[in-house]
């Protein structure tokens, strides 16, 4: 239904919509996701995240009906506009498309402490999710992203001062590696673009600087691997 997607988040009697355009930012605006439908029969209602199959065939959306911060995920069929009878309660608001176009990375919370720190894949139409990764240092919180360029799928683990990262290729099944081993002190946050990481990180450098080092080359161990990135003048 949807290609070369522009969205837009709009306001309307306090709650808010989803709407795209198809191809080109002249292209007539379509609402794909009306949460003042939604609300109807709810006390409280919010529309916490969302998330496009690279396909642009699969919305799947995160909702908070009960004022808690303890969501739900749907999926609506783009090209039919029916929302499916997949449901995935007690999670967070990540979410993650796998290129498959048909299996979603979130995480999902604890129930009384509401701390993030499961992380599974759905795969649309299944009845089961499978756990990836569990964070067991309950002083952390883990989450799920996916990199700007559509290509890199991102596990992170986060204290007040800590982060630690996993990742995958968005396009194969192989599983989850260790970007760089947890340092106590230590903040990174890897972004990918092309055949390279660039990461933003407080190593020896509290106001944080980037650097960057090429995908195969990159070292979980240390962060040799990565050279400081000079800006031009």
């Amino acid at each position: 239904m949807v290609t070369g997607i522009m969205s837009a988040t709009k306001r309307k009697k306090n709650i808010r919509f989803i709407a795209a355009k198809k191809e080109t930012v002249k292209s007539k605006e379509e609402i794909i996701l009306d949460c003042n439908k939604l609300a109807k029969g709810f006390a409280y209602y919010e529309l916490v995240g969302f998330a496009i199959s690279v396909d642009n065939k699969w919305l799947a959306f995160a909702e908070d009906i009960t004022g808690r911060r303890l969501y739900q995920i749907r999926f609506k069929n783009l090209e039919t506009g029916q929302i499916t009878k997949d449901l995935i309660l007690n999670t967070g608001s990540e979410l993650a498309w796998h290129n498959d176009n048909k299996s979603l990375y979130f995480v999902e919370k604890d129930a009384k402490t509401l701390r993030p720190f499961v992380v599974k894949k759905h795969i649309i139409g299944s009845k089961k999710n499978e756990t990836i990764f569990t964070e067991k240092d309950d002083t952390f919180i883990a989450g799920v992203s996916k990199s700007k360029d559509e290509e890199i799928i991102f596990i992170g683990s986060y204290s007040s001062t800590t982060t630690e990262f996993r990742f995958k290729s968005a396009n194969d099944s192989k599983k989850f590696e260790l970007f760089l081993k947890r340092q106590k002190g230590h903040e990174y946050y890897p972004e990918a673009a092309e055949d390279e990481f660039y990461i933003k990180s407080n190593l020896k450098g509290p106001n944080f600087k980037i650097v960057k080092c090429q995908q195969k080359l990159r070292d979980p161990k240390n962060g040799k691997s990565c050279r400081r990135m000079i800006p031009k003048s």
